[in-house]
């Protein structure tokens, strides 16, 4: 029955990433164009950001997102991630950022077939060198495609280290179904959900702490996966 499910589950996952954007694209039209709108109004440059990520196989890829920061930003960012306090970031930018929905245009990857809905996040290849030579196995994680959600970022969060977020992501691939693909896509729209409430209510957007479940918590499920 396992091999059966392993076996089955690239078409069955093809078929619910398909299903739900073709239905996303529909339902979220309105705001997508209400986001371009905001955008465009929120100072110059282009509605969407463009840019090139490795994904599955080591490929590159283009990938889309609504513009966040500032014309240029990435160049002057380099080799290092965002950091909360930098500058670069719109303010309407941070809104999107907080709620992910700058993400929303990447729907348009997951047809052309080079994302799927649920897997490790692609990488910026200015960071690839660097991680393959530092972190053991780090190849491993680009035998599937890249998603827009994936367990590294539903229990990591942005902040945690690649490291950790590795040993999601090899849990992920290891454990890969149709059933854990909907869990997570789920458990991701209720935390989207909820941060949405939480910045209508006033909270600080500020990005949530790595779940209280580290990899470290998750000796049994993690074997194999390189340590700290």
């Amino acid at each position: 029955m396992r091999i059966f499910a392993t076996n089955f589950y690239p078409y069955s996952s093809r078929l619910l990433s398909v299903t739900i954007v073709l239905l996303g694209v529909v339902v979220l039209s309105p705001l997508f164009l209400l986001l371009a709108l905001l955008v465009r109004a929120s100072g110059p440059g282009r509605i969407f950001y463009q840019g090139h990520r490795v994904g599955k196989d080591e490929q590159i890829i283009t990938i889309y997102k609504f513009r966040t920061m500032q014309i240029g930003a990435e160049h002057q960012i380099g080799a290092r991630l965002l950091a909360e306090k930098d500058s670069f970031v719109t303010p309407l930018g941070k809104v999107l950022r907080y709620l992910k929905i700058d993400e929303l245009p990447q729907l348009l990857n997951v047809l052309k077939g080079d994302m799927a809905l649920v897997g490790p996040r692609p990488v910026r290849l200015v960071f690839l060198p660097t991680l393959k030579a530092t972190i053991p196995r780090y190849e491993e994680r680009f035998r599937v495609l890249p998603g827009i959600t994936g367990l590294a970022q539903y229990r990591g969060g942005y902040y945690t280290t690649p490291r950790n977020k590795l040993r999601y992501d090899l849990l992920y691939i290891k454990r890969q179904s149709l059933w854990l693909d909907i869990k997570l896509l789920c458990g991701t729209i209720v935390t989207l959900g909820t941060r949405a409430v939480r910045g209508m209510q006033g909270v600080p957007l500020h990005e949530d702490p790595p779940h209280p479940r580290s990899p470290k918590a998750l000796p049994k499920q993690t074997e194999g996966v390189p340590s700290a």
